[in-house]
């Protein structure tokens, strides 16, 4: 077995990643969603621009310095990250529900200082939801403009072929609790 100092001797480094990294991307794949509201656009682009992952169009605000977005996930999903390709918001809040109310969403991470034109990985600790709430903020910039957003996470339909419906059933019973 190569320990990582032979491995970067050899040159492989940026192929090595660490086992417990490995083990955490694990079932993780791309989940499907739909934009159920934004606070607020511009004419020059809408929210169905966030569903194609690419730089080639955007979603952009002049309205408000902070602008929500709420999106609704295709199945329930223990959500581990969130992919943001930026364009030029200064600070993303993400929070997380079941259900699409107000009061039910949990704040999940904060980033400020967010990097222009490229993207940010929101590492999160696999939280169940079926809405992911984005709140951006744009600061000193006349606008705010995201490229494109992907939830990545373990969808239930996974959890119970993989675990059994008795997983499931727990799963949904202890989050969908009020």
């Amino acid at each position: 077995m190569m320990t990582a100092k032979k491995l970067r001797a050899d040159g492989d480094s940026k192929r090595f990643k660490h086992p417990a990294m490995k083990k955490r991307d694990e079932g993780v794949k791309a989940i499907g969603f739909q934009v159920r509201s934004a606070s607020g656009a511009a004419g020059t682009g809408s929210t169905n621009h966030l569903l194609h992952y690419s730089t080639r169009s955007c979603w952009q605000s002049y309205v408000r310095p902070k602008e929500t977005l709420v999106l609704a996930l295709e199945t329930k999903t223990l959500l581990s990250e969130v992919r943001i390709l930026n364009k030029n918001a200064c600070a993303v809040s993400v929070s997380v529900a079941t259900d699409n109310r107000p009061r039910s969403y949990v704040h999940v991470k904060r980033l400020d200082n967010l990097p222009h034109n490229r993207e940010v990985r929101m590492t999160l600790p696999f939280f169940p939801c079926y809405f992911v709430r984005l709140q951006f903020e744009r600061r000193v910039l006349p606008s705010i403009a995201v490229h494109a957003v992907q939830p990545m996470g373990i969808p239930s339909d996974d959890i119970e072929t993989e675990s059994g419906p008795s997983m499931s059933t727990v799963l949904s019973y202890t989050t969908e609790l009020t």
